[in-house]
């Protein structure tokens, strides 16, 4: 039995070749879990994606101004109806209402 493979790493793979290193991971950019779309995905050690989570925002890939603006139009818009206004997925929209992102903004 060979080892598991997570389909964003094979999409990676198939359309850029294998990982330079077995400790590369690869991280979707766009925040949608479920993505793998070739241009979505990057490639890098551990330390390399977390800087770059933080930088776009975490794993949502929001900035904390555009996660308090999703987080204040709970109850007000419907979550599709953000997710287009910005251009994110449901998941990521879902994230911030549920509080799984972004958890320091809910406390203010």
């Amino acid at each position: 039995m060979g080892r598991r493979t997570s389909p964003h790493r094979l999409v990676w793979e198939y359309f850029y070749g294998d990982c330079a290193n077995t400790k590369e991971t690869v991280y979707r950019n766009c925040g949608n879990l479920f993505c793998i779309q070739p241009d979505h995905l990057l490639a890098g050690d551990q330390k390399t994606m977390s800087n770059i989570k933080r930088k776009r925002g975490g794993v949502t890939g929001i900035s904390e101004t555009e996660a308090r603006e999703i987080w204040n139009l709970k109850n007000k818009m419907r979550k599709k109806e953000i997710a287009k206004k910005y251009d994110v997925s449901l998941n990521v929209v879902s994230m911030v209402h549920c509080k799984r992102t972004h958890k320091y903004l809910h406390d203010e």
